[in-house]
């Protein structure tokens, strides 16, 4: 849905577009909202434009929380900012429409629109430099493709996720990659592969038929079973059925309280009592038991937290735990839940039809080009270094971010908004793609390996720059929290690995440099307010400069010895002619 004067954009005469030669900006740019707090107001109702260019200028600030204080802190800088937006139109040409939102400045504008056409929203008054000045906003013609004619007839989604449509949606999802995806399902002989300990969610401690029907019941009110759950050790009660994974950030403060150590792990093989659970964690063993899925394995319910014997040992398998689970529930988000309630007007597909007095009028779909860089990439659980190997290894992803579900698997992606999988302008974000072409190469039908080296050798780059952009708790776990897809690489490579590189193209790697010397890359405030000094300095919107870790972790030719982004080197043989080195000893 769209707020009243968002619908002015699709109404009366439309702008001319950006291409169209004229000697007054006045005419391209149209005034939009005349104050931010129409924008606002625009959001928590339900718009989903606002929404958009909410998120994109004010990220660090829900409407609601501007609602009760309206003002913006930036690095030691309070704004009190009241000025509105304003809007331009771009048309797209077939072509311009194929090449996808890559980046917010592609295309230049010369489209007639028939391949669809572009927003372009902007602040009347800038206020972050760090942020880019126009919010781009897709406009596809609804036939365009197949898989938005459908999006008619969706029903909206519901306020909460504990609903049969919305359970009926994620089945659909995982039964259709199971049955149809070669690339997800890797034909083996071998037996199944379980980790060491495991929790069975459908285990009921009470032998009383009345109580076990009490403790099946499903709790509609608050979307949980009362069932408790216990802890298995598979070598002693192998399991029956597959398992599932659950990938989660942990409490940066106080940590987790449901924790596997010595002094329970006898009690905790008796039983689990289910309100000693986090609800991120009762929310997954919900999504088990809903999926009809028996077993699931949780971090910290499965690894003898007390115990750093147990924790070595653990940390060596922990990449063939994620790459046999049946699926990986991740709590994208970083929530103390998997998803809050949510507004559905925000979540349904956003579908609207053009009245123009002067132009060509069509029925259009709404789509951010950031739909998945804002949900996924740049989400808090996937800064953690560990999901790295996680997400690379886990053969399909269900991700709970802020607002809905999104599925990821080596062949397909959606999301409640695009059930039927994200439009093309979105799959050609290259923030889109990370379990695929790679991925499916290295899971898919075997390929030979001599051949694939080097694409092999890009797909561990790809795996590398996403890695460095991650941060760990504790410097130690640099490099073992890689260790799951680096043996995987080993394996494929025939290779060795040294802390991070490969022994074969050792002279081109060592070229590695860290992209741009900044580990974050947050807005800066505008240096003239005179405020600055009066108010602390902001903990969201900073910038962290690369460094070398302060304790000894891996050899300062590593990238791992360093904590930023990475920018690996050089495709170049250790045998060719252009190493001109000769590797000594490794």
């Amino acid at each position: 849905m769209l707020c009243a004067t968002c619908t002015t954009i699709f109404s009366g005469h439309r702008p001319p577009l950006v291409s169209t030669p004229s000697s007054n900006i006045d005419d391209i740019v149209r005034p939009l909202h005349s104050d931010i707090s129409t924008l606002c107001d625009g959001a928590i109702n339900g718009c989903q434009l606002c929404d958009i260019v909410w998120r994109h200028f004010f990220r660090d600030k829900t409407p609601e929380e501007y609602k009760e204080f309206p003002s913006f802190l930036r690095d030691g800088a309070v704004h009190l900012m009241r000025n509105g937006t304003r809007y331009r139109v771009k048309g797209l040409d077939q072509e311009s429409a194929r090449s996808g939102g890559d980046n917010e400045n592609h295309g230049d504008g010369n489209g007639d629109g028939d391949g669809g056409f572009e927003i372009m929203v902007e602040l009347n008054a800038r206020m972050d430099r760090e942020v880019p000045r126009w919010k781009t906003i897709n406009m596809s013609v609804l036939n365009a493709e197949e898989c938005l004619a459908p999006l008619r007839e969706l029903p909206k989604p519901d306020i909460s996720i504990f609903s049969e449509n919305t359970w009926r949606t994620m089945a659909q999802w995982a039964i259709n990659c199971i049955e149809n995806h070669p690339k997800c399902n890797p034909t083996t002989e071998e037996a199944p592969w379980y980790p060491t300990r495991l929790i069975d969610v459908q285990y009921l401690a009470s032998s009383d038929p009345v109580a076990q029907l009490t403790a099946s019941m499903f709790n509609m009110s608050t979307g949980h079973f009362p069932a408790n759950c216990r802890l298995i050790e598979t070598k002693d009660t192998p399991p029956e059925d597959f398992y599932i994974t659950l990938s989660h950030r942990w409490p940066a403060q106080g940590g987790i309280s449901a924790r596997l150590e010595k002094s329970n792990i006898e009690q905790m093989k008796e039983f689990i009592p289910h309100d000693i659970l986090p609800p991120t964690f009762q929310d997954a063993i919900l999504v088990a038991r809903r999926l009809n899925i028996r077993y699931i394995w949780i971090d910290s319910l499965c690894i003898i937290q007390d115990s750093s014997e147990d924790w070595t040992k653990e940390a060596q398998t922990m990449g063939d735990v994620y790459a046999n689970a049946l699926l990986n529930i991740c709590g994208t988000a970083a929530l103390n839940i998997l998803i809050p309630l949510r507004n559905p007007e925000l979540i349904h597909p956003c579908i609207v039809k053009s009245t123009w007095e002067n132009a060509p009028n069509y029925e259009f779909i709404i789509t951010d080009f950031q739909f998945w860089k804002d949900r996924i990439y740049s989400s808090p659980c996937n800064k953690r270094a560990w999901i790295t190997q996680e997400r690379w290894l886990s053969p399909r992803i269900l991700h709970f971010t802020f607002d809905q579900m999104v599925w990821e698997c080596r062949t397909h992606e959606a999301s409640e908004t695009f059930p039927l999988g994200l439009p093309k302008q979105l799959r050609l974000n290259k923030h889109t793609g990370f379990k695929s072409p790679g991925n499916s190469r290295i899971f898919g039908p075997q390929q030979d390996n001599e051949k694939e080296g080097d694409r092999y050798l890009q797909d561990w780059y790809r795996v590398l720059e996403t890695y460095g952009c991650s941060e760990v708790t504790f410097e130690k776990d640099r490099l073992v929290a890689i260790a799951g897809v680096a043996q995987t690489f080993a394996s494929l490579l025939q290779d060795t690995f040294l802390a991070g590189l490969w022994q074969s193209h050792l002279p081109g790697t060592l070229f590695w440099s860290v992209h741009k010397g900044l580990r974050s890359n947050h807005p800066f405030a505008p240096p003239s307010l005179a405020v600055r000094d009066l108010v602390g300095k902001s903990p969201t919107y900073h910038v962290t400069k690369s460094s070398r870790l302060t304790s000894y972790e891996a050899p300062s030719w590593s990238c791992a010895s360093v904590s930023g982004d990475i920018k690996p080197g050089h495709l170049i043989p250790l045998s060719s002619e252009e190493s001109m080195i000769e590797l000594l000893i490794a």
